[in-house]
């Protein structure tokens, strides 16, 4: 069984530096938006399940740290590239992030 509150604490803690999550509704079927620092908001397509399951998939050796309390912390991290260079590219009519097998991309 997955830690929903567990995994959106630690996606909120990795995105902070560039702007905040922001979930609505609860377990797995909850809608997950990021709102950036200037108030533009992008709502992510995949519920909070499969964001979980992309994130996941992932591999987030590269990132990981010794210190890091489970695996998914590395993983949460290179995720979060991929989210960020999605909003910096985002043409300023998008308004969702999409999951694609290589990344994110804002639509």
């Amino acid at each position: 069984m997955r830690d929903y509150d567990y995994f959106v604490r630690a996606l909120k803690a990795v995105l902070s530096p560039v702007g905040a999550i922001e979930v609505d509704g609860s377990n797995g079927q909850a809608k997950v938006a990021f709102v950036t620092p200037l108030g533009r908001r992008l709502t992510f397509l995949a519920s909070l399940d499969e964001l979980y399951a992309a994130v996941e998939q992932t591999d987030g050796e590269v990132l990981s740290q010794p210190d890091d309390p489970s695996p998914l912390e590395g993983k949460l991290r290179l995720f979060s590239v991929h989210v960020e260079e999605a909003i910096d590219i985002a043409n300023d009519t998008a308004q969702n992030l999409e999951l694609r097998r290589y990344g994110v991309i804002a639509s």
